[in-house]
């Protein structure tokens, strides 16, 4: 299995401000999965194609305090070696993954700002 996470510096200590109210954090899962499926759809897109099974394999998880996303299973074995390649075997690299969260940093920024300010209002502001 191969995973590439989104660490936004920062976010558990806005996730611990926001845990005082209540459904905070449910709001920011909820931002964290749009944002997440954004990127794993243009995963899915761009990842190289033979039988599906890859770009079938490809997730993106719901957790408040990052964006995961995740390729390959016992069925799909080779998720990571296609992301990574495996020099030892002449394998190149093929990254889908970070390609899709790397052209997609300006929706994911802009999303963060987005929910972080509505947090605020929603919770702070009042």
């Amino acid at each position: 299995m191969s995973a590439f996470t989104v660490k936004v510096l920062g976010l558990r200590e806005v996730q611990r401000s926001l845990n005082q109210y209540a459904g905070a954090a449910d709001d920011l899962k909820e931002a964290n999965a749009k944002i997440g499926q954004k990127v794993s759809v243009d995963a899915k897109a761009t990842a190289p194609q033979r039988t599906g099974r890859l770009a079938g394999s490809i997730r993106a998880n719901r957790a408040k305090s990052s964006i995961q996303l995740k390729a390959g299973s016992s069925s799909v074995p080779y998720a990571g070696v296609i992301e990574y390649g495996w020099p030892a075997r002449n394998i190149e690299a093929q990254p889908y993954l970070r390609r899709a969260a790397w052209s997609n940093i300006d929706y994911v920024i802009q999303e963060f700002e987005a929910n972080l300010e509505g947090l605020k209002r929603k919770y702070i502001a009042n």
